[in-house]
């Protein structure tokens, strides 16, 4: 079994309630669990129970822009797993060039020293992170599920990772300009298709410059990789029409999801593929044929399959807890 618990769906914009990027993903195998961290850029992470940073094994770096790796975050990460165990251990994968960024952190973080308990790529691992462009290689196993990763198209040298077992597949491409072939070969045939959405279709040269996707390239991606539920996280409220800052209210969130849905909507259109937009606030787009749900990720957002079916548990705006099942 496998779940992902969404700990921020930002981007480098100031936000009030989107915190920076960061996932925990559960991973279980009989009576064990190991936990992985896909980034550290969220301060929701302080949020994590002791007995969750007991479990943490792998932190997967995809690059070091600091809405992705903040050194408050990750250094305080780090002390906490230290703590939590008496024989703490846990291996970083990041790309090889930022290896010295890393040591840096970690350095400052602790004194100076670099920690016995972190492990490093070895030399032979490093040279397994270089690829083509359109490559993707097997770079790890933990609790019976692979981890795949390539390379992405963006401003530094960036990483992305998909997890995949023998029933089910989930991707995350974040920090891309779509339609990178290496991406779409990553993501085939998953059943989460984590793609980010930073800027609106309107922007898309901006978007193109600075290397990020908007939420028609998104879709984009998501048919030809034939997966079949596309989550956008990666959002930047303020660029879909929002102005202020701190004043939000839940019907200014679901009327910028309303927006990304519709701006996705476009390229189905384009696509000639049916849709149904369903209320504002699922935020999803049901598709025939295709990618079978659209929706957009919110912070402490959990997906998890059961009997096949992606049950989301969302934090509803009374706080309590509601059920999302597709």
């Amino acid at each position: 079994m496998l779940s992902v618990q969404v700990m921020g769906s930002g981007s480098a914009n100031i936000l009030q309630y989107r915190a920076k990027s960061a996932m925990v993903v559960r991973l279980y195998s009989d009576d064990d669990q190991s936990i992985a961290l896909i980034d550290c850029g969220s301060k929701n992470l302080l949020s994590l129970r002791k007995d969750d940073f007991s479990k943490i094994r792998r932190i997967y770096i995809t690059h070091t822009h600091l809405d992705h790796l903040n050194p408050v975050y990750f250094g305080w990460v780090l002390r906490k797993i230290k703590k939590a165990s008496d024989n703490p251990k846990v291996k970083l994968f990041y790309p090889p060039e930022k290896e010295r960024f890393l040591r840096l952190f970690i350095r400052a973080c602790f004194l100076g020293r670099i920690p016995r308990f972190i492990e490093f790529l070895s030399d032979d691992e490093k040279n397994q992170l270089f690829f083509q462009s359109d490559e993707i290689k097997k770079i790890d196993e933990i609790q019976n599920t692979e981890v795949w990763a390539c390379r992405a198209a963006h401003r530094t040298p960036t990483l992305c990772y998909a997890f995949k077992n023998p029933n089910l597949k989930i991707t995350f491409p974040v920090d891309t300009i779509a339609g990178f072939p290496s991406i779409q070969k990553l993501g085939q045939n998953s059943c989460i298709f984590f793609h980010e959405s930073t800027f609106p279709n309107k922007n898309k040269r901006w978007a193109q410059k600075s290397m990020h996707s908007t939420p028609s390239t998104a879709v984009i991606d998501a048919l030809r990789s034939n997966s079949n539920h596309l989550a956008l996280t990666h959002i930047a409220d303020m660029r879909f029409g929002h102005r202020s800052l701190f004043k939000k209210t839940p019907k200014d969130i679901e009327t910028t999801e309303e927006a990304i849905l519709k701006q996705a909507a476009e390229r189905l259109t384009l696509e000639s593929i049916p849709f149904q937009t369903k209320e504002s606030t699922k935020a999803i787009l049901e598709l025939k044929n295709h990618v079978r749900t659209i929706l957009v990720v919110r912070d402490l957002d959990t997906f998890v399959f059961k009997n096949k079916r992606l049950l989301v548990r969302r934090k509803a705006t009374n706080f309590r807890t509601r059920y999302i099942q597709y």
